[in-house]
Formats: structure tokens, sequence, C-alpha cells
């Protein structure tokens, strides 16, 4: 009988029951060292990253700054940029919360101004690490039926330890007796047992389908094959927990629950065009920085110059973001608007082009207008009444 103290001290330890020919009694043989092997470090985004404070700029920052129109390839760029950054952290938490306990021991030997509000401070700091480190081997115990925040972080130690001791694979050995290790083939063993088992030798006679009777209609069918729409997605992306095992691309479904905002690829894309000079926003003064898009919660104000050459890269954008997305933007309820020296027959060619509509008037959002013209102190008045009502 071991504890969980006993074999956290001797992770690999494996006991076998020998056989003996002379006797009803088998010995017990104690292993502490089993055959070493080394594995490829594959990234995996790790959940307690999320409470850190700079991991929502990483991913933005990932995902906008590296040109690709291919969302897998966005979301790998993103990974290796996480990975980097999470190779900072080091995450030793108990080194953290040790130095933390430390300083509160001095705070309170010493008799400075002040000292309480310090001591509170490095208490807070204490409760952000145990509960980023019990994240942190939640993630790796996958005990799903017991919740975080209860101070379990040695039990999912625990579970953690148990599983990876349970689920390492030192060697294999196949049916001729042949026994394979990391260092001597295994990986391709692995590999070719695989591809032997899911590789098809083909279907040569299609005579039995005949025999299949049909068990569904055809309005259930056209259920079944209908395409996916976003709100399938997201509700199947919602119900998965945040721990479950990742993607080949090292993405759990924790990373994608937190990071769900895909108007980002439609703002890189936009981006992307600007960098490459192929689409101009609009400059509110001669040396303010130009602005192609503004995003206000389901909405967007596109800024591009009145040219189909601009007009082309704007409706190719949004058609790379309708594949991507799975969205469609609703051109019934998007309109344009022109400057005053635009010809009527360039307005008449873009507004055909992007199959919207021409309008001078966009309204008012959230109480205010959308266009101010030269009628800027009107507006900033009516702004300060509104400010001041409020």
């Amino acid at each position: 009988m071991a504890n969980s103290e006993w074999l956290s001290m001797y992770r690999t330890a494996e006991v076998l029951n020998l056989e003996a020919a002379t006797s009803d009694h088998s010995a017990i043989l104690l292993k502490f060292e089993l055959m070493a092997f080394h594995r490829r470090k594959c990234f995996r985004f790790e959940n307690a990253w999320i409470s850190e404070p700079d991991c929502k700029e990483v991913v933005k920052n990932g995902w906008k700054d590296h040109d690709a129109d291919n969302i897998q390839k966005k979301i790998e760029w993103c990974g290796k940029d996480l990975q980097m950054w999470g190779d900072t952290l080091k995450l030793k938490f108990k080194k953290e919360i040790h130095i933390c306990r430390e300083q509160i021991k001095y705070l309170k030997s010493s008799r400075t101004y002040g000292v309480d509000q310090q001591i509170r401070e490095v208490k807070k700091r204490i409760e952000v690490l145990l509960a980023r480190e019990e994240l942190y081997w939640k993630q790796r115990s996958k005990v799903f039926w017991l919740k975080s925040g209860d101070a379990n972080t040695k039990l999912f130690h625990h579970f953690a330890s148990s599983r990876k001791r349970k689920n390492s694979i030192v060697y294999l050995q196949d049916d001729t007796g042949h026994v394979y290790s990391w260092d001597g083939g295994l990986q391709e063993h692995i590999s070719n047992y695989f591809q032997n088992l899911f590789s098809s030798k083909g279907c040569l006679d299609h005579h039995i389908l005949h025999h299949v009777p049909r068990r569904i209609d055809n309005n259930q069918n056209q259920l079944l094959i209908k395409p996916f729409d976003e709100c399938e997605v997201v509700a199947a992306l919602k119900s998965m927990h945040p721990d479950k095992s990742p993607g080949p691309d090292g993405m759990n479904p924790g990373f994608y629950q937190h990071f769900w905002d895909i108007t980002e690829g439609f703002s890189a894309l936009l981006q992307s065009e600007v960098n490459h000079g192929t689409l101009h926003g609009v400059k509110v003064a001669r040396k303010a920085p130009a602005i192609s898009h503004l995003f206000f919660a389901d909405d967007c104000f596109l800024f591009f110059r009145a040219s189909l050459e601009e007009c082309t890269c704007i409706k190719d954008c949004l058609n790379k973001y309708e594949l991507a997305s799975g969205q469609i933007v609703n051109f019934n309820k998007s309109s344009i608007s022109f400057s005053s020296n635009v010809p009527s027959d360039l307005k008449n060619s873009i507004c055909e082009t992007l199959g919207v509509g021409y309008t001078t008037n966009h309204g008012n959002y959230l109480g205010l207008p959308s266009l101010i013209g030269h009628k800027s102190q009107k507006f900033l008045r009516l702004l300060k009444k509104k400010l001041a009502v409020e």
C-alpha cells in the first residue's frame, strides 16, 4: 500500500507479481526506474493562462499580426505566440507563493506606515496564485465532476499524477514478440498499426445497399445534411467542458470559449489589405492615422476610396469572412454614402458591385447622429447636453 505522498515522490514506480514454479506464493517486485523515453513537447493551451492579464492581448496580436487568410493557419500562429509567451511565465506556483508568504512575514515584523495595506495586497496575490495552480492541475487531472475553488489542488495533483502513470507508454510488444521502445521505432509502430487498422480495401460490390431499408424521409434527410450555422457551433462549443483534451492545434474548448470573437478575423483581413496598400481608409486630419473600419457591437463602418478597385477589395474581404466564419452579411440592411465630388456613374457602379443601396442619411446610432459633417458645434452641444443629463 502507498499513499499519495509516496506516489508523488516515486512517480515511475512499478509493482510486478513474479511467477513461482515451486510455491503457492508469488514474490512482489518493486521497480523504481522504468525505461527512459523522450517525447517532443507539443503545444497545449493552458486554461490557467486565461486569468493572466496579458493573455487576451497575446491572442489578439497573434491573430492580427500574421498575414494569412486561412483560419487554421491563424490558429497555428496564435498557438506559437502563446507558447513563447507561456514559456516566460514558467508557472512555478509554489515558488511564487513561498515568496509572497515570506513577504508577509517580513511586513508583519516591520512597523512602517501602510504595512496593513501591503499585507492585504500580498494576500490577494497569494489567492490569485492558488487559484491558477488549482486550474493548472485540474486541467491535467480530467476530474470533471469536481468544481475548482474549494482548495482541491492536492486532489487534482494526485489524479493528474495517477493519470499520467496510467497513460504512459514505455514500450509495446507486437504479435511476433518484438519489443518497441521510444528510441527503437515505437512511434512508427503505433502509426503503422492505426493506419492498417483504419485503412479501407475499397468497396467492389454495391449490391448489398439495395437490401438496406430506408429509415428516414426526404425532409429528415434535408435537416441532416444542411450546413451548420454559427448558433449551432457556438452552442456545441459552450456545452463542452473547458478542460477536455485539445485538438491537433493544441487549443482546448476553454480557449475557444474565452476567445470566440471571430469579428477580429474580419478586422485582420481589412488590416492586411491596408498594409499591402490595396485599401485606404479616411483621415480626420492630414497627420492623423487612416481609419479603414470601426466595429460597434453587431454593426460596423467600412471606409475606402471611391474606386472599383477598392470596392472589389472590400467585396473579397466580405466573401472570405463569410466562408471562414459561416456568417452572411445582410446587404438589405447595409447602405453606403459618398463624398460630394464622386461622379454619379461611379456611385452606381460601386453600389451595384457591393449590392447595397445609396443613402445620404444613416440616421442615429446609440442616440447620436452617424454623420456630423460641418455641423460639429451643434453636435458637440447636443453631446454635452446628453452627458449633463445622464
